[in-house]
């Protein structure tokens, strides 16, 4: 669980130093946001006067969850249902353009993997990586945007990206024969 609780640490900071790489601050002339996040006139998204590229947020958000799923799974086996079934409901949500977190977190509870009901880890690997995409939609939703999809659906991809790269590479151990 340490060893979770670290990587989980790690990813948080990774996702903090996605976000403002390669950031700019906004140039002279360019219209001051009015609130914490804001989006400006050609569609660029500052968050604290920063440039906020929501590609490199979904790239950390992938890291977070594939980092926290591999570690679940090589624990137990079973886990790669439960996160297989969660990237299908997160990839639900981007197809339906349903971003909300809360509902995204509902669809996500009612996955019946009957082995994970009482897995506190698997839980506390989605919990992580969908505090890290609330608070990401929290601010993008304060922008007043119309459309979200440009800044919130790389975030989501990133996720199921993650958890699907954390199924798909920690292979089932091999059955030994005598």
């Amino acid at each position: 669980m340490k060893i979770l609780r670290s990587s989980l640490i790690l990813g948080a900071i990774l996702l903090a130093a996605a976000i403002f790489t390669g950031c700019t601050t906004q140039s002279p002339g360019s219209p001051t946001p009015t609130s914490f996040a804001s989006v400006n006139t050609n569609g660029v998204l500052f968050i604290a006067g920063v440039e906020i590229n929501p590609a490199a947020v979904g790239t950390s958000l992938s890291g977070l969850a594939d980092i926290g799923a591999t570690y679940e799974i090589s624990k137990d086996a079973n886990a790669r249902a439960y996160f297989g079934a969660a990237a299908a409901v997160i990839s639900a949500a981007i197809s339906s353009g349903d971003y909300d977190p809360t509902n995204i977190q509902s669809s996500l509870s009612s996955i019946s993997v009957n082995e994970l009901k009482n897995s506190a880890t698997a839980q506390a690997v989605i919990t992580s990586v969908l505090s890290q995409y609330n608070a990401y939609f929290a601010q993008i939703t304060s922008t007043g945007a119309s459309n979200l999809s440009p800044y919130i659906v790389p975030a989501l991809q990133g996720i199921a990206n993650g958890l699907q790269l954390a199924v798909n590479a920690t292979a089932p151990p091999p059955v030994e024969t005598q």
